[in-house]
């Protein structure tokens, strides 16, 4: 059984590869199906976006990476292969030593991740020493104090002995990007960072996570509902709604033509210059709970093209280029 992190095979084919992926909450005819049936791979390197309104399951896709699903939560099927390893054929041992090492997690509030009552250097210098048992203390204090310099941080040798509540909310959070980054992990998960933070810190944090990607070769998973955010920094992008992905692509693709009608009401309800003095367009109505959801396409309540042949769930069709959508009524170009 495997006792220490996962290889990182330079010639694998990808960081990340999720197949058929099922989270559920409670059994029997009011089961939740958080996740449903989610496919995607990130090629190592690269950035994949994931978008959605709250509680359409991306978050529930991060944490199932990570194993952190919880009870009354469980997932139910599928497969997460990290550099070739299926994350889920691994005890909880076992995964313990991936966490932190060759996956790491960063969360909208930084204080979810940094104990209010210890220093930071502490912090820093536990995870070092969970992952490299031979590595002093001394030795793991400097590998933490050049982590905070790499995110940007001034006089990071003082700041290791600060604690949490002394720093503003962007230096917090570049923190906890300096403890996702400690043990050169190949994969990020980036679950909504930038959220709580105003523009142009907000600006800093992803110019920082693109040039530690840019030096570490790093796959990054970035959550968010803002696709303005996600179109700066993503290689692809998944769209999700009520637990399945309903339409992927490319940047380019998703953003500039749009097909999924869930996808081109995310769009229409950003502020643009080309429909400066308009009026928004926001996506009709809200989303249901997942136990009102109903039968066939998830968003057929909500699109002003439903038909009765979306009272059957629709499957992927792809549009050539690995653009696809999971909509009986795609938007043609």
């Amino acid at each position: 059984m495997m006792e220490a992190a996962l290889p990182r095979s330079e010639t694998a084919p990808a960081a990340l590869d999720i197949r058929g992926l099922k989270v559920q909450f409670g059994e029997g005819p009011y089961a939740v199906k958080a996740v449903n049936d989610v496919s995607f791979t990130i090629p190592r390197g690269q950035v994949m976006g994931l978008v959605g309104e709250s509680g359409s399951g991306k978050s529930m896709t991060g944490l199932s990476i990570m194993r952190l699903i919880q009870r009354p939560g469980e997932i139910k099927g599928g497969e997460i292969r990290l550099n070739g390893t299926n994350l889920l054929g691994l005890s909880e041992r076992e995964m313990r030593r991936v966490r932190g090492s060759t996956v790491a997690m960063i969360f909208q509030d930084p204080m979810m991740t940094l104990n209010p009552v210890l220093r930071i250097g502490t912090q820093m210098i536990e995870a070092v020493m969970a992952h490299r048992r031979d590595t002093t203390k001394v030795e793991a204090r400097r590998i933490a104090r050049d982590a905070l310099a790499r995110v940007g941080i001034p006089s990071p040798e003082e700041r290791l002995d600060a604690y949490p509540h002394q720093f503003s909310g962007g230096m917090r959070q570049r923190v906890t990007i300096a403890i996702a980054i400690i043990n050169r992990p190949s994969l990020i998960i980036a679950d909504e960072p930038t959220t709580a933070l105003d523009v142009t810190i907000q600006a800093q944090i992803i110019h920082q996570l693109e040039k530690l990607r840019l030096e570490d070769n790093l796959s990054l998973l970035w959550i968010t509902h803002d696709l303005s955010v996600v179109g700066s920094i993503a290689d692809r992008i998944l769209v999700m709604y009520a637990g399945r992905i309903v339409e992927q692509g490319t940047a380019d693709q998703v953003l500039d033509r749009p097909m999924h009608p869930y996808t081109r009401g995310l769009i229409s309800s950003l502020p643009s210059e080309e429909r400066k003095g308009k009026k928004l367009r926001p996506v009709p109505g809200v989303m249901p709970a997942p136990w009102e959801l109903p039968s066939g396409c998830a968003f057929r309540n909500r699109c002003e093209q439903a038909s009765n042949s979306c009272a059957v769930a629709p499957a992927d069709i792809d549009q050539g280029a690995a653009h696809s959508v999971r909509c009986f009524h795609p938007h043609r170009y």
